[in-house]
């Protein structure tokens, strides 16, 4: 199971992703405790865009760019999947060509 690099684009907090079980999760640090999120997965996720997929492992690639987290991975049928986070903290998903 591979997590990603540490991540920080929001002051005062850390941020990794991780594919676990099929699921893509964002998991931050903010203060003493963590948090975590389902993205995306067999069973939805957070994201606009409804990705009912499935992950196999894997360390997500991230990148920030223009102050949006992007996290690339790929799915089980070897799709490559796009997902970005702005200040709103809304998951955005996109399918790579």
């Amino acid at each position: 199971m591979g997590v990603s690099q540490v991540v920080t684009w929001k002051a005062g907090q850390l941020d990794v992703f991780q594919v676990s079980q099929g699921t893509l999760w964002h998991k931050w640090l903010l203060g003493a405790n963590w948090a975590n999120e389902s993205i995306a997965g067999p069973n939805g996720g957070v994201s606009q865009g409804n990705i009912h997929a499935t992950f196999p492992e894997q360390v997500p690639q991230v990148v920030i760019i223009d102050g949006q987290c992007h996290v690339t991975v790929t799915d089980q049928g070897g799709v490559v999947r796009e997902f970005h986070q702005g200040n709103d903290d809304t998951w955005w998903a996109a399918q790579l060509p």
